[in-house]
């Protein structure tokens, strides 16, 4: 949620932000969805995996047209779990983090855990309709930087592009850091690490 809530935040409160720094971004869910499909489709075809292919066409048309129904729940889980196997979307690397991290709660690590029902499908919900054009707009008046990796079809990365050359901004800038997905902090530190240090943080001094 956080390129979601955190469009919000900079966009409702720019006065309060020097710099919005957006890092697996969200424009629309619905075209999310359907560009990371075809990429694992794609993907599974590359691997001449027939099993895989069949499998995965047979959670076909995705995402589905019309209102959100607790079936769609089921078959993006499906299709997250296929995509981390391909290296498209994040896998329990990030699961393994938040545990580790003093910052989260006992009741906040549930999250990530158990009851996932409980605390993703108001999440999804929500998300089933977003498009970032209809709820915050494009223009802004503090600087804009996307990370995004470049294997990264969960939010997929093109998608990302073509929003961030819609952004109007006093300096905006976007990156994409190679052999990663959508953790790009974790699956390139070091390249990750030089963006924020050598690229992004002289333009804020």
């Amino acid at each position: 949620m956080g390129p979601v809530l955190g469009t919000a935040l900079v966009q409702s409160y720019q006065q309060s932000f020097s710099a919005y720094i957006g890092l697996g971004q969200v424009v629309s869910f619905r075209e999310n969805e359907r560009i990371g499909f075809e990429a694992l489709l794609e993907k599974a075809r590359a691997k001449g995996n027939d099993a895989a292919i069949k499998d995965i066409e047979a959670l076909a048309p995705y995402p589905p047209d019309g209102a959100f129904d607790v079936g769609f729940w089921a078959k993006l889980r499906e299709i997250r779990k296929r995509q981390a196997e391909y290296g498209l979307a994040t896998g329990n690397d990030l699961v393994s983090i938040a545990l580790e991290s003093p910052y989260y709660s006992a009741e906040e690590k549930k999250y990530f855990t158990t009851g996932t029902d409980e605390y993703q499908l108001p999440l999804i919900k929500f998300l089933y309709d977003y498009d970032i054009h209809k709820f915050y707009g494009i223009a802004y008046k503090i600087p804009v930087f996307i990370i995004m990796g470049d294997r990264d079809y969960q939010t997929p990365h093109t998608l990302a592009k073509y929003f961030f050359n819609e952004i109007a901004a006093p300096k905006k800038e976007f990156f994409l850091i190679p052999n990663a997905g959508h953790g790009a902090m974790l699956d390139n530190k070091i390249e990750f690490n030089r963006v924020l240090l050598e690229k992004i943080r002289p333009l804020l001094l």
